[in-house]
């Protein structure tokens, strides 16, 4: 991505690590046991038959081996033989980095092909892997809009919504702000595209719609998400143990959240 800060820390050589590297990282696991392991390059599919050697060389003598790219994988690159391979070879969840939202795809370096992105899903589902879809809410240039129609969109889809709170990389050097600011989760509004209220908001409704695919929600789950469907607005549970209350989510864009329900299938 243009954000990205990967280049200046990493360059833009894809290097590779040698075979016995990993064969000795492998030898490292618990001989009996699961063992999970996150790998968190977005970069893997470049490679992809590197991969699966990774991939076959870790699972030798763990059984209970599986494995996750939790910072997305680049669904183009994902054909229906591959996807199913990298499942055989212990992926236990796919997460998809969709980068943005389609109407700032271009202006962002990235590309959003809603045929071939369907196509994984697809494929997902048949093969019982569960999915997440990433997004980057507040780039420049975003609008309040955008975010609700895509969360929207996602949830008559099979794949969990995650999104992501816009915070800079390699493009911005540090100023006068406090530290506390670069973390996504102040959602501090350094484009100015969105305001911190509107990055609030599609947060909250990326967090409902997660709420809309459990499958076996508790019965205070059952009760937030039947008032918030009701309503068409946002609530939540305050409070400890047996003594939390309902209460509406204060400070959120009404337009945004009114949206999202337009656009709910």
């Amino acid at each position: 991505c243009r954000f990205c800060s990967t280049p200046r820390l990493h360059g833009r050589t894809l290097r590779t690590v040698p075979p016995e590297r990993i064969a000795a990282l492998g030898a490292e696991f618990p001989a009996s046991g699961p063992v999970a392991l996150n790998i968190e390059d977005d970069n893997l599919l470049l490679k992809p038959d590197y991969l699966c050697r990774l991939l076959e060389t870790l699972r030798q003598g763990n059984p209970g081996f599986s494995w996750t790219g939790e910072n997305g994988l680049d669904y183009s690159l994902l054909s229906p033989e591959l996807l199913i391979r990298l499942r055989r070879l212990g992926l236990s969840r796919l997460n998809i980095s969709l980068g943005t939202p389609e109407e700032n795809a271009g202006r962002e370096n990235r590309f959003f092909d809603w045929g071939a992105y369907l196509g994984v899903l697809r494929t997902a589902q048949a093969a019982g892997l569960p999915v997440i879809s990433y997004f980057i809410c507040g780039l420049e240039g975003d609008r309040p809009e955008n975010a609700p129609r895509l969360l929207a969109r996602l949830a008559g889809l099979p794949t969990a919504a995650g999104l992501s709170l816009y915070y800079p990389g390699g493009e911005q050097n540090p100023g006068e702000e406090s530290p506390r600011l670069w973390a996504g989760s102040s959602a501090y509004p350094w484009t100015g595209s969105l305001s911190t209220g509107e990055l609030l908001t599609a947060f909250r409704l990326a967090r409902f719609s997660r709420l809309l695919k459990q499958p076996l929600p508790s019965p205070e789950d059952r009760t937030l998400r039947d008032q918030i469907l009701g309503e068409k607005r946002l609530w939540t549970r305050i409070g400890k143990g047996k003594e939390k209350a309902l209460i509406p989510v204060p400070a959120l864009d009404r337009k945004m959240i009114a949206l999202f329900f337009e656009n709910l299938p």
